[in-house]
């Protein structure tokens, strides 16, 4: 048996909330689709720009100490080493500012899709305390739909 709707009981903090989930329409998943598009480029886009900076940074840092430790003859070595790490670490961040104004919507996308599909997926009489729940505490839909998704996981298996 495949179920489509689950009940479960989601805490947060001492408060409990009664939910049931149901598996989105394909109309519900297409409408997702489309939303996650906008943002799924702008993610293919920023990620390895940021897996660069971190690596840039972190070899900046390390060279850091390096200079802290190091001898005269190996600083200055080092510090032409600093002096283009930085110019790349400056590119790479003005590029990423670039793509930032590109997708100027970039967060209200996100935002909208967990939201759109938090309220395609849950129901129930907790809902709307559960909705106002998580404004009060600043928790984000898209943890909240993560958390729900781990916890009707075990329930989704086919038998």
């Amino acid at each position: 048996m495949i179920k489509t709707k689950h009940m479960t009981e989601l805490e947060i903090d001492e408060n409990k909330f009664s939910i049931t989930v149901s598996e989105p329409t394909k109309a519900q998943r297409d409408e997702l689709s489309l939303i996650s598009k906008d943002y799924q480029v702008a993610i293919d886009e920023i990620r390895p720009l940021q897996v660069q900076l971190n690596e840039l940074m972190e070899e900046f840092t390390i060279n850091k100490e390096i200079l802290a430790h190091a001898i005269v003859i190996e600083k200055l070595k080092v510090v032409f080493e600093q002096k283009a790490l930085y110019k790349e670490i400056l590119r790479i961040q003005k590029e990423l500012k670039t793509i930032d104004k590109n997708y100027i919507d970039f967060s209200v996308t996100v935002s909208n899709f967990f939201s759109k599909k938090f309220d395609f997926m849950v129901s129930g009489e907790g809902k709307d305390a559960l909705k106002k729940e998580m404004q009060d505490k600043e928790i984000s839909y898209q943890t909240i739909v993560e958390v729900i998704e781990d916890l009707i996981a075990p329930s989704k298996e086919k038998k």
